[in-house]
Formats: C-alpha cells, sequence, structure tokens
C-alpha cells in the first residue's frame, strides 16, 4: 500500500486477504481473552465511556496515530473536545507477531 494510507492501521488491515483478517481477528481476541480488563473497566467507569473490544475499532481509531504525532501542533484542534481512545497496543502487536508465526513459523527471531 502506497502512499496517503501507508500508516492506516485499518486500511492496511482492510487490504489483507480474508483468510490474514480471520487470523488476526482470531490472535487478538485471545489476548483480550487473557489480558487483566481491571484497569479498562475503572477507565469505562471514571469517564462514562465504552472502550471498544474489537480488533476493528482499535485500528481505525489508531489509524491516524502516525499523522497526529507528526502533525501535534494541528492535533490538539482538531480533537478539542473529543475523546479518542487508543487503547490495547501490546495486544494488537501480540496478535500481529502471532499471526507472522503461524504463517512463517522460520521467521521467528
Amino acid at each position: 500500500m502506497n502512499g496517503r494510507h501507508s500508516h492506516d492501521f485499518a486500511a492496511l488491515f482492510e487490504n489483507l486477504t480474508e483468510q490474514t483478517k480471520q487470523n488476526l481477528l482470531s490472535k487478538f481476541s485471545t489476548e483480550l481473552s487473557i489480558r487483566n480488563n481491571t484497569d479498562i473497566r475503572a477507565l469505562e467507569e471514571s469517564m462514562s465511556i465504552v472502550v471498544s473490544k474489537d480488533l476493528k475499532t482499535n485500528l481505525s481509531h489508531w489509524a491516524s496515530v502516525f499523522v497526529d504525532l507528526r502533525y501535534a501542533f494541528d492535533f490538539m484542534d482538531k480533537y478539542k473536545g473529543k475523546e479518542k481512545t487508543m487503547m490495547f497496543f501490546p495486544e494488537i502487536r501480540n496478535a500481529i507477531y502471532n499471526a507472522i508465526i503461524s504463517h512463517e513459523s522460520t521467521w521467528e527471531p
């Protein structure tokens, strides 16, 4: 994927094969099932929000993170008064790593 969407995690995910998407969804679900979610429940309660626990929604929340950090001076105005929940980085990373290893076991470092 080139150009404008090369750092957009949601767009990158949508361009994967269906088999790879299903593998990542499964791995992410497994990661969340073993995670201690006490912090998530506390955050939801204290901020009166619901934190999405599905991979596709989380990837869409993370989709613009590269651009948002690159242009941090615009970020504050862009999201003023809005919440942008960015959770589960370790679980997303682990799901991607485990999907790669399950597809190409010789790659394991």
